[in-house]
């Protein structure tokens, strides 16, 4: 508890205000660490019955690309699909390099159509023109002379390069794209409100949102019948969430201290870490006998799978290994906790009610296979967030390919 390592360290209504606060600054074009980047699309919209769209997923992990086709009464069909590391991951590449990988992959299916929906996992502005501009490479990815570089013209130069012709070029972020490509596969039906959230790799949601309540926003640049649009909050760049030694600790050691320190908290590039430090935390205060403490000084790296493996097989079988698992089981209490408090304040903010629910689809390695995650993370709605936090949640599976692909249409 002293050390900010645990759920009860963090009081859910207070956390939710200040969450929402930071989430109304970022609207209004003020100061904030959450950059609420709008889309210019909404969820609300109608997603097409026909049509095929090329589409890229530029995710944390992997680079996957497909054609997906769109046609009446039926499910949208992934035709194919190629999937490599995405570029950038262990070795740094030039930003042309990126997009001609992207191009690569691409090649085979290029001739099926003129339309390409990119998702792109990291920070970056989208444009009214559905063009984005990157802001930044995170969760470890190494891009240079990627700060302020224009996705589609980007694409369309690879493409000339690679002797084929330009595409009409969508972006949108991976918390957009999956929403819409649930909402691609499900029927129509009343919602108050619309939530997608990515907890994998990375971690980051947005919501649909009145286009009265986004301040900044340039309404000449507007369709005039638009009344709401998706807002990518750029969740893991929140800056509210006190941090402990160890979040510190592994901040400073990043690639960019300072910055996305709520994913650094909870997402799975660094939750393996973050738990390492922990555990050798608690070793340097005793907590441990001397085998395990020489085990844990020996350890080099743990991933976030090593944390639900360890769990999912944990045996009471002494009092170290019960230390161990008490204390995973505390950070994961706090993963949970904080997503509900940032997915409850999206909720709010977007104007849920208790007589209709709100559409929320969750993607991600972290929110599916994490050590009953989504049981903590639903418990603490329950108990916590209110009767007039009322949801249907959804659970996406290759959505985001989908979702690129029904953006190039809306």
């Amino acid at each position: 508890m002293a050390n900010g390592l645990h759920a009860d360290c963090f009081d859910f209504d207070e956390e939710v205000c200040a969450f929402i606060g930071e989430m109304d600054r970022g609207l209004r074009g003020e100061p904030s660490s959450l950059r609420m980047l709008p889309a210019y699309l909404d969820a609300s919209a109608d997603i097409p019955e026909e049509g095929d769209a090329i589409a890229v997923d530029a995710g944390g992990t992997n680079l996957r690309v497909a054609l997906v086709r769109f046609r009446a009464g039926q499910p949208p069909e992934i035709a194919s699909k190629t999937k490599i590391p995405v570029p950038g991951a262990g070795s740094p590449v030039t930003m042309e390099a990126f997009f001609d990988r992207v191009v690569e992959q691409v090649l085979p299916i290029a001739g099926e159509s003129d339309r390409l929906g990119m998702c792109f996992s990291f920070p970056s502005e989208i444009l009214p023109s559905r063009d984005s501009r990157i802001l930044c490479f995170d969760k470890e990815l190494k891009v240079t002379g990627s700060e302020g570089a224009h996705i589609a013209p980007g694409l369309n130069a690879a493409l000339a390069r690679a002797g084929l012709p330009p595409k009409r070029v969508t972006v949108l972020n991976d918390s957009a794209a999956a929403l819409l490509g649930e909402l691609a596969v499900q029927p129509p039906k009343d919602y108050c409100g619309y939530v997608g959230l990515i907890f994998g790799t990375g971690m980051n949601f947005c919501y649909n949102e009145k286009i009265s309540k986004i301040a900044k926003l340039d309404a000449a640049a507007l369709p005039r019948d638009m009344q709401a649009m998706l807002i990518n909050t750029e969740a893991g760049g929140y800056g509210g969430f006190r941090q402990s030694a160890c979040d510190r600790a592994l901040d400073l050691a990043s690639v960019n201290p300072g910055e996305q320190r709520f994913e650094k908290m909870v997402s799975g590039a660094y939750f393996g870490a973050l738990a390492l430090r922990v555990l050798k935390f608690a070793a340097e205060e005793g907590l441990f006998g001397a085998d395990a403490l020489s085990q844990l000084h020996a350890q080099e790296g743990m991933g976030a799978s090593d944390v639900s493996a360890f769990m999912e097989a944990f045996a009471d079988d002494d009092d170290d290994r019960r230390m161990i698992f008490a204390l995973l089981d505390g950070l994961l209490g706090r993963s949970a906790k904080l997503i509900s408090i940032a997915i409850t304040a999206a909720m709010r903010q977007g104007g849920c009610c208790p007589e209709l629910p709100v559409f929320f689809v969750a993607e991600g390695s972290s929110f599916k296979k994490s050590f009953r995650f989504q049981e903590r993370f639903e418990r603490m709605l329950h108990e916590y967030a209110g009767d007039d936090v009322c949801y249907e949640l959804i659970l996406a599976e290759n959505h985001t390919l989908i979702g690129a692909a029904a953006a190039v249409f809306l």
